[in-house]
């Protein structure tokens, strides 16, 4: 179920989003239950925006004192949408929209008041709210695309568990198997790194040195007794740390 804040500039989403509800949504315009971690359910939060508002919320510091706190208190993942065409006019770098002037499309810089906004600025705030307000940023074009987005998002919760979803785990063979994106240790990174050792043996290396300074100091024997080693690795092994490679 997909449920739509009822107040005007939400509600009006309501009739395109199949089998939604209308409710009040203190924070966000569209909000759904989906599958988290663990199994666990979880509120996902959808907070949509124009251009102009946007713009004007970085003006006003409205956004980052009231919004961002509540959609990050009440909701477990937060999305934040920006509708709307724009693009960077690079002869003076600001951000321009389009507008109709005597039955012609022509791009002028957004004004709230009589402040005008330099592209670098607006992407430096997403990046903000991306890196530092941990909400996930969409950029929309329009309604149509926003109400697309949406679905798709819902479906992506919903449709299957969320340790289903793998599509991040296809990486090419040389790179970590990471299984959430997390940076590996050093030791790890240093030990794939050795002659015969490689990143699937690294984690077994890990686990019998513990510290890079036994590993560094290893004999051969202490090698050879990881699986997947034997007697000829540990040796060639050893030889490198040793920095002879003869």
């Amino acid at each position: 179920m997909i449920y739509v804040d009822s107040r005007t500039g939400s509600v009006e989403l309501a009739a395109d989003l199949e089998g939604s509800q209308v409710t009040t949504l203190q924070f966000a315009d569209v909000a759904f239950v989906g599958h988290g971690p663990a199994g666990k359910e979880v509120l996902v939060g959808i907070e949509i925006k124009t251009i102009q508002e946007a713009l004007s919320t970085i003006h006003t510091g409205r956004f980052a004192g009231h919004q961002l706190p509540g959609l990050v208190t009440n909701y477990d993942y937060s999305y934040f949408f920006v509708q709307g065409a724009f693009k960077y006019n690079y002869k003076n770098g600001l951000l321009s929209v389009p507008r109709t002037r005597k039955g012609r499309r022509v791009w002028d810089p957004v004004r709230i008041g009589s402040r005008k906004f330099l592209h670098y600025d607006f992407d430096r705030w997403l990046c903000t709210m991306e890196t530092m307000g941990n909400l996930k940023v969409r950029l929309t074009e329009s309604r149509a695309d926003t109400l697309r987005a949406i679905r798709t998002l819902y479906r992506w919760w919903t449709d299957k568990e969320f340790s289903e979803h793998r599509s991040h785990l296809v990486l090419y063979e040389p790179a970590p198997p990471v299984a959430q994106l997390t940076k590996p240790s050093l030791m790890r990174r240093i030990a794939a790194q050795i002659p015969s050792v490689g990143w699937t043996l690294s984690e077994r290396v890990e686990g019998h040195f513990h510290t890079i300074n036994s590993m560094v100091n290893a004999t051969p024997e202490d090698w050879d007794g990881i699986e997947g080693i034997g007697k000829t690795k540990a040796e060639t092994i050893v030889r490198a740390l040793q920095g002879n490679n003869s």
